[in-house]
Formats: structure tokens, C-alpha cells, sequence
């Protein structure tokens, strides 16, 4: 495995090593799997919960899982599909995770009515 960038050193740089500790955590969540968009936010929320166990503010905590996401790619996977993870990893992951927190927060609800939804699968089986 390669290092960390200089880039991500600098802005890493505390003395309990979270970005080394969590891409072994990442690691370990990804398992056998292939991280790649169509599975990268079921494999972020999983990841994310292990990101509060780090002594980081949510911005840096962020900061460290979209850092993390992309030195994987970039260590895992090659040609379009890392291209394709970074590029995903740049353009969307941010929402994904601040609506996740936002949800985890009670800063967004959801109150779906039974028999009153257009999606069979919250309806009721009255």
C-alpha cells in the first residue's frame, strides 16, 4: 500500500492517527466487496459511524472519510472504475453524507401516512 499524499499529511497531522486508523476501517468495512458508486453510501454510513469515535468536529470528520474514500480508490481500484469513485467521491459524496447527518440528527424527518402513500411498499395491507 502506499502512503498517504503530502496533501492529506498535512492535513491529518495529529498524534492518533486518524486517517491510518480509519482506512484499516475502511478496510475492514469495504471487506470483499468492490467500493464503487452504486454501493459507496450503504458502505459510508457503515463507515461513518465508526468516524464518532474519532476526537474530530464533523467538518474534519468529513473531511477524513471523503479522504480516506479516495486514497482507497486510489489504492483499490484502477482506470475508469477509480475514476469513476474519485469522480463520485468529489460530486456527491458531500451531500450524502451531510444529509445523512442531518437525518441521524432529527434535522430531517420523514412521516409517511399508512394508506395514504403511492408506494405500495409503505402502504398498508389492510
Amino acid at each position: 500500500m502506499s502512503q498517504p499524499t503530502q496533501d492529506t499529511k498535512q492535513k491529518y497531522t495529529d498524534p492518533i492517527g486518524d486517517l491510518t486508523r480509519m482506512y484499516q476501517q475502511l478496510e475492514e468495512v469495504v471487506g470483499d466487496r468492490k467500493l464503487s458508486p452504486q454501493n459507496a453510501a450503504a458502505i459510508c454510513t457503515a463507515y461513518m459511524k465508526l468516524t464518532e469515535a474519532t476526537r474530530l468536529p464533523g467538518a474534519k470528520k468529513k473531511e477524513l472519510v471523503l479522504e480516506v474514500v479516495k486514497r482507497y480508490a486510489k489504492e483499490h481500484l484502477d482506470g475508469e472504475e477509480e475514476a469513476n469513485m474519485l469522480m463520485f467521491t468529489d460530486l456527491f459524496l458531500p451531500s450524502i453524507i451531510d444529509t445523512f447527518v442531518s437525518v441521524a440528527n432529527g434535522r430531517i424527518t420523514f412521516s409517511i401516512d399508512e394508506g395514504d402513500c403511492c408506494c405500495p411498499i409503505f402502504s398498508s395491507s389492510k
